[in-house]
Parts: structure tokens; sequence; C-alpha cells
């Protein structure tokens, strides 16, 4: 969301209520479980933005902070471009729409592997820039 901690903390809760709806109905069918946790992850990709909302303007910053950096930029950027692709690859049973999602997990993975590497080499720093949260990675 990027706008506040309200704004975040307010997301997340709404998307968890949702997410957990979804996941109670993925029950009758196994193949729908992963897609029905998508709401669940982002909502918790909102909660952690909340916190770091909170965290950014204290001085000093809490010892947590770069964790909650890393967390956020995990999910962003090496869980979403896993997750969507494959999850709707798991519902899928067309077999040419199956074949294009196939090979979007694949490049999914592979972009997720960059970004994962560069999280491990060089931590994300992330900044409160007029009313939204900036993330700098350098790649």
């Amino acid at each position: 969301m990027c706008f506040s901690a309200q704004a975040s903390l307010l997301a997340g809760t709404g998307l968890t209520a949702v997410g957990f709806v979804s996941i109670r109905q993925a029950r009758t069918l196994p193949s729908d479980r992963l897609f029905a946790t998508i709401p669940t992850v982002f909502a918790a990709h909102q909660l952690i933005e909340a916190a770091i909302w909170i965290a950014l303007p204290q001085v000093p910053k809490p010892p947590h902070t770069p964790l909650l950096s890393y967390a956020f930029t995990f999910v962003a950027f090496c869980l979403w471009p896993v997750l969507v692709p494959f999850s709707v690859f798991k519902i899928e049973q067309q077999p040419g729409r199956k074949r294009f999602l196939f090979w979007s997990c694949v490049i999914g993975g592979i972009v997720a592997t960059f970004f994962l590497v560069c999280l491990i080499v060089n931590p994300p720093n992330a900044q409160i820039v007029k009313h939204s949260i900036r993330y700098r990675m350098h790649y």
C-alpha cells in the first residue's frame, strides 16, 4: 500500500479475514488450496509493511527493522513471482494454458533466484520518502 501504517494495518486486517475464508472454502478442492493462500500472504505482506511504517520513524531504529525490510522485499521479489504463477498452474486444466503457466513458473523462479541472491549479498534499505516507503536494493 505504501501510504501509512494505518492503511497497511487496515488492508492487512481485511485481507486476513478474506484469506481465512478463502482457505476454508478451498478445503474441498486440494488443487485450489495454494491459490486460496494468496490473500493471506498479501495480508502478511501488508502487516509487515505496517510494522516497517511504525519502526522507521523511531530514533534509534528498533533492532528488528532490517529483518522487516528483508521480509517485505523477500515476499515482494522472491515469493510473489513464484507463488502466483505456480498456484494458477496447479488449478489450470487446459494444456495450452498449462504450458504457458509452466514457463511463467520457470521465469518467476529465475527472477526470484536473482533477487534472492541480491538480498543475500546486499541488504535492502527501507526509508520513508514523502508519503511512501522506498526499498533500496543494490543489484
